[in-house]
C-alpha cells in the first residue's frame, strides 16, 4: 500500500491517517495529518488501516475522525479491516475501525475496504486526463451513484400492533427473546403484545409480571395491551395509562377474556382512559354491534384483523359516516385462502377466505384499511396437526417480505406500506418515536421463505416455499445495531416498555382518540429524524397542541435563534389554524381579541404586509398600518424614536425596512422602554426574512410530509434575496439536507458569511451557474427573481435578467431522477417532485406554462403564509392558549 499512497500524495490529495499510519507513512516521508480515534478501545485496533482523502474543506483542523466524518469533510476513505480477525464475531462489529466504517456509510462518504481494490482506484486516479487547468477529467457518468447488484433502502423501524407471545404459560411454542428476534429479522422495532397468556393481562399484578418476563428477555422495544374481562373495568381505567390499550375479545377466541354482552363492552368504553385505544375482535355481525355501542358510547375504536367483504364495507361505511373507526389487516387474510393449507393446519381466527374474492376485497379497499398487523399467534406444528388444532400462525418475521413483493407485484405502493406499518399505528396508538431507529433492506434480493420459519419456536410457517424480493440486512434500534446480516448483536432484555420509559409518549397521546382516528388512511405524519414527531390531529384543541409557548415576548430578527423544537411548534399550530380557517374559524374567535399590532412597512409589499393584516384580523386582533409618507419622519424624527413610539401605542411591531441592521436597530430601541415589546422582521434589505423561511418549510413539510432528507436547489440573485439567506440557514436544523446554490453568475451567488453558516452545521453545499445542472436530481426547486431595485449600475441588471427561466422542458429533466425512483425511504412523499416554491413576486424567471402543473406550488405557498402567520403571532402574544 505504501507505494499507492505516495502516488495519492503526488497527485495533490491532502491525506489524513489515525496515529499508527499516519506515523508509518511520515517515517516513509509522505506527508499525512493525524487524526484521532474517538473511541475510548483505541488499543483493539490491531493494525486496522485508516487512509482518508479529502480536499481540504476546513479552515480549521478538527482533531478526531468523528468529527470529520460528522462534517462531511472527507471526501473518500480507505480504511482496511483486521485481517483474519473473524469478521463475522460480535466483537467484529465494536472496533473503532467497524465505528469508522459504519460512520462513513451513514454520512454518505465513499469506502474501501479491500486492499486490492484500494490499489486498482488508486492506480486509475492517476492514469485520468488532466487539463491545463490542472482539472482531472473523470470519464464515467458523474450522476451514476454506483452499480452494485444489491439495492439497500433504509425505511423506518416497522410497528406490529398485534402480537401474541406466548409467554407466560406457552413457553413452547414462543417466548419473548425468541418471538422479539423473529420480528427484528422481519425489520420490526415495536411490537404490541396481546394479554391472552396464560395467566392473562387484566391487572395489576399480571402486568407487573409480564413486563418483568419482556423487560428482560426481549430484544425489541414493547407495549402490552390490557384484556377487558367482564369484572376489570376499574382495573382498565387505572392501569391504562401503562398499556398499549384496551383488548376487547366479543367473538369466540380465548375463554378467559370473552365479554357476551354490550351492555359489558359500553361499561369498558365509556370507562377505559380516552387517550389510550380500545382495540376490538369483533367479526360478521358482532362488528356491526360493537360499532353501534362504540357510536353511543362516543367513543373511537380499533377494529383487529379484518377478513371478509362483509367487515370492510361496513368499516368503509362507518368511516364515511365519520365515525372514528380504524382499522388493520393481516398479510394471512390477503395472501391465504382455505384449499391452499391441509385441514388443522389452517385453522386460524378469524377464518381464511373460501375463496379469493374475500381477499379481493381487502385490496380494493386498501384506502379504508390503516394498518397492517400480523397477528402472531405462533403453536408448534404438532399442535396445528393434532386432533383439536388450536388457531393462529406465525407471521411476524415474514410480513414486511410478502408486502414487499406486493409492491413489486403493484399491488401496494411503497407509501402505503410505510403508512400501515409506521405513520398510522404511531399516530393511532399514540407511540413515541423510536430515536434513531431504522431498517434497512435489500429490496432486489429474491428468496424462498423456508420451512422451518425462522427465529420462531413455532418451527414453521404458512408461507413456506413462497418466492418473495425484498430481505431485511440490517436494523438499528436507539442508535444501536441489533441485527447485521442474520446476526444479533445485543443481549435479551435490550428492548424496553415504551410505555412506561419515554415521557413522549404521554404527550403525543394525550388527545383523546375520538379526536383523531377519522383522518383517512393515508394521511401522512412527519417521521424522521430529529424532526421525526407526530404531527397534530387538525380537529384537537388548541390547547393540546400548545401548552406553553417557546415564543412568548420574543422579538423574531434571525432564523439563527430558532431551535427545532420552537419551529415545529408554529408549524404545528399552523396546521390547525389552516384546518380552522376551512370550517370557518369559529375555533380561534377572539383569540387575539385583546392585543394591537402595527405593520410598519417602509418598502412596498403585498404578500407579508396583507397577510399579516388578515392574520391578525381572523384572530380578531387590531391592526395599527403605519405610513411611513406622513409620519413624522418626514419632519426629521429619527427611526429610533418612531420606532418607540409605535412600540408603545400597540403590542407588537412587525417592520420591513430596505436598511440590512434596521430590525436589530429597532430591537436595541425598544429594549430601552420600561416595558418592550417584541419585533418581527418582516424582510430588512438584504439580510434575512424570518417567517417567510417558516412557511417555505411549512410547505416542504405539507407536500413532501417530510424536511429531512431533502435536495433543495436555490435559484437567482442570492446575493441580494433576504429569502434565500433564510432559507439557507433555517434548513440547517434538520438531517441530510442538501443545498444546490445555482445563480446567473458567482457574483450574485450565495454570500460568503451564509455559506460559512451552513458549513458550520454540516451541511452540503454544492454552488452552479448552469439552471439545468443546478436542478437535476433535485426534490425542491426555490426559484427567485433577479432583484432590480438591489443594483446600483442598471446596465448590470438588463445584462443579467431573463438568464434563468424555468420552463416545463427543464423542469421535465430536473425530475427525471425521481419518475424513476421505485422505492419510498423514510423521506415519504405524497407530492410529485420536484416541486417549484418562489418568495414571489414573480417577474419572469418562471414561465406561465408551468402555473396549472401539480409541482408549482408558490400560489398555495403565499396561502400558507396567512396559516404560518397566524400561528407565529398568536405564539409571541399569548403565553399559552
Amino acid at each position: 500500500m505504501l507505494q499507492s499512497v505516495r502516488m495519492l500524495s503526488k497527485l495533490g490529495y491532502v491525506l489524513y491517517g489515525s496515529k499508527g499510519t499516519a506515523d508509518f507513512y511520515s517515517r516513509n516521508e509522505i506527508p499525512i495529518k493525524q487524526l484521532e480515534w474517538p473511541f475510548d478501545d483505541t488499543t483493539s485496533l490491531n493494525g486496522e488501516n485508516c487512509n482518508n482523502l479529502s480536499t481540504s474543506k476546513m479552515s480549521t483542523v478538527n482533531t478526531t475522525i468523528t468529527d470529520f466524518v460528522a462534517k462531511k469533510n472527507i471526501d473518500f476513505m480507505i480504511n482496511l479491516p483486521i485481517r483474519g480477525s473473524g469478521t463475522y464475531r460480535v466483537s467484529a462489529y465494536r472496533t473503532p475501525g467497524y465505528k469508522t466504517r459504519r460512520m462513513a456509510i451513514d454520512n454518505g462518504i465513499p469506502l474501501i475496504t479491500d486492499i486490492k481494490c484500494a490499489k486498482l482506484f488508486i492506480q486509475a486516479l492517476s492514469e485520468l486526463e488532466i487539463t491545463p487547468n490542472n482539472a482531472r477529467i473523470t470519464p464515467v457518468n458523474l450522476h451514476l451513484d454506483s452499480i452494485s447488484n444489491e439495492c439497500l433502502v433504509r425505511m423506518p423501524g416497522l410497528i406490529d400492533v398485534h402480537v401474541h407471545m406466548r409467554e407466560p404459560g406457552g413457553e413452547h411454542k414462543e417466548t419473548w427473546e425468541s418471538g422479539t428476534r423473529a420480528a427484528i429479522a422481519g425489520g420490526v422495532t415495536m411490537i404490541l403484545a396481546m394479554p391472552n397468556t396464560n395467566p392473562p393481562l387484566v391487572d395489576d399484578v399480571s402486568f407487573n409480571s409480564i413486563d418483568k418476563l419482556a423487560s428482560n428477555t426481549a430484544l425489541c422495544d414493547y407495549a402490552l395491551y390490557i384484556g377487558a374481562t367482564m369484572d376489570n373495568v376499574k382495573d382498565g381505567s387505572v392501569l391504562g395509562q401503562k398499556c398499549a390499550g384496551l383488548k376487547m375479545y366479543l367473538n369466540q377466541t380465548f375463554a378467559a377474556l370473552q365479554l357476551p354482552r354490550m351492555d359489558q363492552w359500553m361499561e369498558h368504553m365509556r370507562s377505559f382512559p380516552t387517550n389510550r385505544p380500545i382495540v376490538a375482535h369483533a367479526e360478521g355481525q358482532t362488528l356491526a354491534a360493537v360499532l353501534y355501542c362504540a357510536k353511543l358510547c362516543e367513543r373511537s375504536l380499533h377494529i383487529c384483523h379484518v377478513s371478509t367483504r362483509e367487515e370492510i364495507n361496513l368499516i368503509r361505511l362507518a368511516k364515511n359516516e365519520g365515525q372514528p373507526v380504524t382499522c388493520e389487516v393481516c398479510p394471512h387474510h390477503l395472501f391465504l385462502t382455505t384449499d391452499q393449507l391441509p385441514e388443522g393446519v389452517k385453522e386460524v381466527r378469524p377464518r381464511l377466505a373460501i375463496n379469493i374474492d374475500d381477499c379481493d376485497a381487502l385490496w380494493e379497499n386498501l384506502e379504508f384499511i390503516d394498518c397492517f398487523a400480523t397477528d402472531h399467534a405462533p403453536h408448534t406444528f404438532d399442535e396445528k396437526c393434532s386432533s383439536n388444532p388450536p388457531p393462529g400462525f406465525p407471521g411476524v418475521e415474514y410480513m414486511l417480505p410478502l408486502l414487499l413483493q406486493a409492491v413489486n407485484d403493484g399491488k401496494l405502493t411503497e407509501k402505503q406500506l410505510i403508512d400501515r406499518l409506521y405513520t398510522n399505528p404511531r399516530r393511532i396508538f399514540g407511540l413515541p418515536e423510536q430515536h434513531n431507529t431504522y431498517i434497512e433492506v435489500d429490496k432486489s434480493e429474491i428468496w424462498r421463505i423456508p420451512k422451518d420459519g425462522g427465529f420462531s419456536k413455532a418451527g414453521w410457517t404458512p408461507f413456506a416455499g413462497r418466492e418473495v424480493c425484498g430481505r431485511v440486512k440490517t436494523v438499528v434500534i436507539r442508535g444501536v445495531p441489533v441485527y447485521v446480516d442474520g446476526q444479533f448483536l445485543v443481549s435479551p432484555g435490550f428492548g424496553t416498555n415504551v410505555r412506561l420509559t419515554s415521557k413522549d409518549a404521554e404527550d403525543e397521546s394525550s388527545m383523546p382518540t375520538s379526536e383523531f382516528l377519522h383522518l383517512n388512511s393515508d394521511v401522512k405524519y412527519s417521521d424522521t429524524d430529529e424532526e421525526k414527531h407526530l404531527r397534530p390531529s387538525p380537529d384537537r384543541p388548541l390547547n393540546s397542541i400548545i401548552a406553553t409557548s417557546l415564543w412568548h415576548g420574543r422579538s423574531v430578527i434571525s432564523v439563527e435563534s430558532f431551535t427545532k423544537p420552537m419551529v415545529k411548534q408554529v408549524l404545528d399550530l399552523a396546521l390547525r389554524f389552516e384546518k380552522g380557517v376551512g370550517d370557518g374559524g369559529l375555533m380561534f374567535e377572539g383569540l387575539l381579541r385583546q392585543f394591537t399590532i402595527c405593520l410598519m412597512f417602509f418598502e412596498p409589499s403585498t404578500r407579508t404586509k396583507h397577510s399579516f393584516k388578515n392574520a391578525m384580523f381572523r384572530l380578531d386582533g387590531k391592526v395599527d398600518d403605519f405610513q411611513n409618507e406622513s409620519s413624522s419622519e418626514k419632519k426629521g424624527e429619527t427611526f429610533e424614536d418612531t420606532v418607540i413610539m409605535m412600540a408603545q401605542y400597540t403590542h407588537l411591531l412587525v417592520l420591513r425596512h430596505p436598511c440590512k441592521d434596521a430590525c436589530e436597530l429597532a430591537q436595541r430601541a425598544v429594549s430601552k422602554l420600561e416595558h418592550p415589546k417584541p419585533i418581527l422582521n418582516a424582510g430588512d434589505g438584504t439580510g434575512e426574512h424570518p417567517t417567510q423561511a417558516l412557511l417555505d418549510l411549512y410547505t416542504i413539510r405539507e407536500k413532501l410530509s417530510s424536511i429531512n432528507d431533502k435536495t433543495i436547489a436555490i435559484v437567482g440573485d442570492l446575493r441580494n434575496g433576504r429569502t434565500v439567506h433564510s432559507l439557507a440557514k433555517i434548513l440547517c436544523l434538520y438531517n441530510d439536507i442538501i443545498l444546490h446554490y445555482v445563480s446567473p453568475t458567482e457574483a450574485l451567488g450565495m454570500p460568503e458569511h451564509v455559506k460559512q453558516y451552513v458549513a458550520d452545521k454540516g451541511i452540503i453545499q454544492k454552488e452552479f451557474t448552469s439552471l439545468e445542472d443546478g436542478i437535476r436530481n433535485v426534490d425542491v426547486i426555490y426559484m427567485t427573481r433577479i432583484q432590480k431595485e438591489r443594483f446600483t449600475d442598471p446596465s448590470e441588471y438588463e445584462r443579467i435578467k431573463g438568464q434563468f427561466i424555468l420552463t416545463p422542458k427543464l423542469l421535465k429533466m430536473a425530475a427525471s431522477r425521481n419518475e424513476q425512483e421505485t422505492f419510498f425511504s423514510t423521506s415519504d412523499r405524497r407530492h410529485p417532485t420536484p416541486i417549484v416554491m418562489h418568495p414571489l413576486p414573480r417577474v419572469d424567471e418562471i414561465s406561465t406554462e408551468l402555473d396549472t402543473d401539480e409541482r408549482a406550488v408558490f400560489m398555495k405557498q403565499a396561502e400558507y403564509g396567512l396559516y404560518v402567520r397566524m400561528a407565529l403571532l398568536t405564539l409571541v402574544l399569548r403565553k399559552d392558549l
